[in-house]
């Protein structure tokens, strides 16, 4: 894959994937409202149903099996261990793999809407064609592994078609055109 490449994969992903930047938003305001229950829900809910068929399902029992405080102080964990000045995503993901329901998959969809910047998204689809296991330590190779890229789609001056600023490519952003990669959703002429 060229570098080249990684902005129209980016724009198929969002023509496939609807909401991404709004859920991004959302994420950011649940930070700064202080994951409160109801905002909680309706975050769960969205990323869920973002997250493709089996969403409302996971939705649904992680908000039937956790009280939703419980998930607002999760996510607040995961949020101040990627706040440090030396931040482990893997450690994140055990944290929000910590509320009932989430495996890796799931969890790794609500980081990644919380710190787009660090967090990509880690599924069975992303495991099997990239190599990454399903587990803290494969988020974490996923992480770096998306980060270099865009460090180096960023020295190449490459635009990111979600209009970060300073052309800043986040892990998210890598990640998403890696999904697109996968599924053969090319944006181009």
């Amino acid at each position: 894959m060229r570098t080249q490449g990684f902005a129209a994969l980016v724009e198929g992903h969002l023509a496939q994937v609807q909401d991404t930047a709004n859920l991004e938003e959302a994420g950011q305001a649940l930070q700064q409202g202080g994951f409160q229950g109801d905002d909680v829900h309706g975050f769960i809910d969205r990323v869920c149903a973002w997250g493709g068929h089996w969403g409302p399902q996971i939705a649904h029992r992680v908000l039937q099996e956790n009280h939703l405080d419980v998930i607002g102080q999760r996510f607040r964990d995961a949020v101040d261990v990627l706040l440090q000045d030396a931040p482990d995503v893997g450690r994140a993901l055990e944290v929000m793999t910590e509320i009932n329901g989430f495996g890796v998959s799931f969890g790794s969809k609500h980081l990644r809407f919380l710190k787009p910047g660090l967090c990509p998204v880690l599924d069975d689809k992303i495991s099997r064609r990239f190599w990454h296991p399903l587990t803290r330590d494969g988020y974490r190779c996923l992480s770096h592994d998306c980060l270099k890229i865009a460090s180096k789609l960023q020295e190449c001056g490459i635009q990111n078609p979600l209009n970060r600023p300073n052309g800043r490519w986040f892990a998210a952003d890598v990640e998403m055109a890696l999904f697109a990669f996968a599924q053969d959703w090319r944006n181009e002429p």
